[in-house]
């Protein structure tokens, strides 16, 4: 990127055009989750907290139900031409990352985020454990945390990256009395057995770890995201330098547990599937 003069208004519209596309190209959460926008007048600030989720900001207090507390989650930036494209790029990975922590899975040991439940820790859910290891148990781990969750709906499978070489395996699928190779991602999916896979980095399990997989079906029917504030980029100087601030509030609100199955401990052995018999 060149250098910027942000004195002049087009340079700073351009730059905070350019931070939000790279928010918005990495987040992962939203892909699943409605946004509910409140009511202003809903929020009052607190300033005698300092705590922040995950270091990143005040919160405000809700008069509203579902939260009383609900995180502003905020980064800031000092602007430096020759360091920018990297300094946006932290900058938006910890705003997205963030965000797509809070709304997967809330609150974990580890992670204080004022009790908010996400996805992977809302009380209630559907748990099951792994049967084991992972791709070879996988169809069965599947097919079994589909059956626990409203019969019909689509669904999307939630794994960590270091599960993606079990969904990666190939598969052998009859097709017009061949056999045509598939890997059990394709395969899931050719099938109508789930309708999406998000693979994320921030989907942690109440205890920390990050070894479980969520089923979930998506729809404000069973969950959706709170946001007070929307993302919003500020450009400003001070004493000659200038700074770059992203904050938002946002919080997951879980309406239908029955919307959400946890596969738990589910590890990956490298595995090859035969054909299977017919």
């Amino acid at each position: 990127m060149r250098e910027l003069d942000l004195s002049e208004e087009s340079n700073v519209l351009y730059l905070k055009t350019y931070i939000m596309e790279k928010i918005r190209e990495k987040m992962e959460a939203r892909k699943i989750f409605p946004i509910r926008m409140t009511k202003p007048d809903w929020m009052v600030e607190d300033e005698e907290e300092e705590e922040s989720v995950a270091n990143l900001g005040h919160y405000h207090n809700y008069v509203e139900p579902p939260y009383p507390k609900i995180p502003v989650i905020h980064k800031e930036l000092l602007y430096d031409a020759k360091t920018v494209e990297e300094g946006v790029r932290l900058l938006a990975k910890s705003i997205v990352n963030t965000e797509d922590r809070l709304l997967f899975s809330g609150e974990t040991l580890g992670w204080e985020a004022f009790g908010i439940e996400g996805l992977s820790t809302a009380t209630g859910r559907h748990t099951m454990p792994a049967t084991g290891t992972w791709p070879a148990n996988l169809l069965v781990d599947v097919l079994e945390a589909k059956r626990l969750l409203e019969h019909g709906k689509p669904c999307v499978l939630i794994a960590s990256p270091h599960l993606e070489p079990a969904l990666e395996t190939t598969y052998w699928y009859p097709v017009n009395d061949n056999k045509e190779p598939l890997t059990l991602r394709n395969y899931l999916l050719k099938e109508n057995i789930i309708n999406g896979i998000i693979i994320t980095e921030n989907l942690y399990c109440d205890d920390g770890g990050i070894d479980s997989v969520l089923l979930v079906i998506p729809g404000e029917d069973g969950f959706y995201a709170l946001q007070g504030s929307p993302i919003e980029v500020k450009i400003w100087q001070e004493r000659g330098e200038w700074w770059i601030t992203v904050h938002e509030t946002i919080v997951p609100v879980i309406k239908n547990l029955e919307s959400i199955v946890e596969i738990r401990v589910v590890s990956y052995t490298p595995h090859t599937l035969h054909p299977p018999t017919l």
